[in-house]
């Protein structure tokens, strides 16, 4: 049995790979058992467009990001990890303390100036 992380969670954000390449993020939607023992209705939202719902049966190894393969193109479930802001410890600022905060500038989006 292949090494794999805990299950997936709904809310989570996976990368597919397809034929060992990423391929596309998703956002994990619901995760329900299956009618057969061991296997998992995974319903996912591919981050591109047209939005739409995806569903896959997956077994319990698949649902822990074991490779596995559709139409014998291999997948690759994997989880994404949030990049965490870094702080700078030797700026003298504070982010959230208004009163240390210089002037900036705000540019709309949609000023077509």
């Amino acid at each position: 049995m292949p090494p794999y992380a805990k299950k997936f969670n709904p809310g989570e954000v996976i990368l597919i790979y397809f034929q060992e390449k990423p391929t596309v993020f998703a956002r994990i939607e619901d995760i329900r058992p299956d009618r057969k023992k061991g296997w998992w209705q995974l319903t996912f939202l591919p981050l591109a467009l047209p939005l739409q719902l995806i569903t896959w049966t997956l077994d319990d190894d698949q649902v822990r990001g074991a490779a596995f393969t559709m139409q014998q193109e291999p997948i690759r479930l994997e989880r994404v990890d949030s990049p965490r802001p870094t702080i700078d410890t030797d700026s003298p600022d504070t982010p959230g303390d208004p009163a240390k905060k210089t002037g900036g500038r705000i540019v709309s989006m949609f000023d077509e100036q």
